[in-house]
């Protein structure tokens, strides 16, 4: 096992800055997943970790040691790459003990090693079969044997299942949650898709134009995001949003929502005196996950829960449960916000509907600066959130 510590690491492709001083450190053991949107930066700065490119500055630790300037080899490392890129030629065995016949090890010791990470990835009935009689799961855990049998101090994936249809990812995503308990090795993974960040990581990065959004477990990114680019990239569906006015009441607040049909809908937010006061009478955003927002056939905790009529659009039978499609009251019109309802429920598209909220789980924004200012799972944060990111002047 290894700590890797990104320090400061910056790169540019002509004038193009891909990655503006990333800071990172996983530690031993830690499954590190590094999530985010085509652009972000995410396989730069994997590639920069592997030693695949330079940086121009900053520094990769291994173990507290600068690579920066090792050869890839030199890093002890080892990477799965997103295509299997296997030697047709070459038996399941031989393609997983090649890196040991590069390093001249004896073909009885690089055999019995193969079958040691063949058990591992239940490869044991495939060893003597070439890449085209096996499946694509297949093929992908002979690419990850591969880099298994080196026994490196950091695994390094760049999407390793996007080649996989949908039903073979979420078999592989166990496979590799296993192994990583098995093993207990440092690992860093880097994929466009939450559901994976969320199920595989022990940390999850969110990355946006080069630079960290958040970094935390899969619930605090979940539960408690940073801004409004995390609370809507990380979930599938996404967070909701609906812009109110807050007003002070006391030690709460009035949060005064207008409908897309001009009705005027309120929620009581326990958001403390603090936030009450410096941001009465300005515009805020309210962020609701889906699972947080239910009609009132579906099952909800006592005193949880605040209902308010909406309209509704369109119903999404899933089977355990029905997607309630709803439009939001968002500047321009055309986000939607999606909420679970359930399974037969007695909505209908075109009614109001009832809504119901759980205020334990909403986030509200300041939609200025777009970071978070309040967050019902951590109401303790609310104070340092105000002050690090103090309201404007914009009352109305």
């Amino acid at each position: 096992m290894a700590t890797l510590e990104i320090v400061n690491v910056r790169k540019s492709f002509g004038a193009v800055e891909v990655l503006k001083g990333v800071d990172i450190k996983a530690e031993d053991g830690e499954f590190l997943v590094l999530v985010g949107p085509s652009g972000c930066g995410k396989s730069t700065l994997l590639n920069s970790i592997a030693g695949l490119q330079s940086n121009d500055s900053g520094e990769i630790r291994i173990d507290g040691e600068d690579v920066s300037n090792l050869h890839p080899k030199d890093r002890d490392i080892a990477m799965v790459f997103q295509t299997y890129a296997l030697y047709p030629n070459l038996s399941v065995w031989e393609n997983i003990a090649f890196p040991l016949e590069s390093r001249k090890v004896a073909k009885k010791e690089r055999r019995k090693e193969a079958e040691r990470v063949a058990e591992l990835l239940h490869l044991t009935d495939y060893l003597d079969r070439k890449p085209r009689q096996l499946s694509g799961g297949q093929r992908q855990r002979v690419a990850m044997g591969r880099a298994l049998v080196r026994d490196p101090q950091v695994f390094l994936f760049d999407e390793p299942l996007s080649n996989l249809d949908a039903k073979l990812r979420v078999v592989m995503r166990t496979e590799i949650k296993k192994m990583h308990r098995t093993l207990g090795t440092t690992m860093v993974y880097v994929t466009h898709d939450q559901i994976e960040a969320m199920t595989l990581a022990t940390k999850i990065v969110v990355l946006k134009g080069g630079e960290v959004q958040q970094v935390g477990s899969p619930d605090e990114v979940y539960n408690t995001p940073a801004n409004m680019f995390v609370a809507g990239f990380m979930g599938s569906p996404s967070m909701n949003f609906l812009e109110g006015t807050l007003r002070q009441a006391g030690q709460e607040a009035r949060m005064d929502i207008v409908r897309p049909d001009g009705g005027v809908v309120a929620l009581v937010l326990p958001v403390g005196e603090a936030l009450a006061q410096e941001f009465d009478g300005r515009k805020v955003i309210i962020g609701v996950r889906p699972e947080a927002m239910v009609d009132e056939e579906s099952e909800t905790k006592d005193g949880t829960y605040q209902q308010i009529d909406w309209p509704l659009e369109i119903l999404e039978p899933t089977g355990a449960d029905t997607i309630a499609v709803l439009q939001s009251n968002l500047e321009g019109g055309e986000e939607e916000m999606v909420a679970r309802f359930a399974a037969r429920t007695s909505a209908r598209p075109g009614a109001m509907v009832q809504l119901n909220i759980d205020i334990s789980a909403v986030v509200l924004f300041d939609p200025d600066s777009e970071k978070a200012i309040y967050h019902a799972a951590a109401p303790e944060e609310a104070g340092k959130l105000v002050h690090l990111h103090p309201a404007r002047n914009t009352a109305g």
